[in-house]
């Protein structure tokens, strides 16, 4: 029995390893996104300032 808790173990390891990854890869994403709507934000916030 002890290997099998082993394998699920190493398995368990991966899984988080691999939500790691893509958690941050989303939060990159996010980020990103969020920024490109401030971009905007101030974009249009400048037009109208401007006429």
């Amino acid at each position: 029995m002890q290997p099998e808790v082993g394998k699920q173990r190493m398995a368990f390891k991966s899984m988080l390893s691999q939500m790691q990854t893509m958690t941050k890869i989303l939060w990159e994403n996010v980020t990103e996104t969020i920024n490109q709507l401030y971009d905007w934000i101030e974009n249009e916030d400048a037009e109208k300032i401007y006429q």
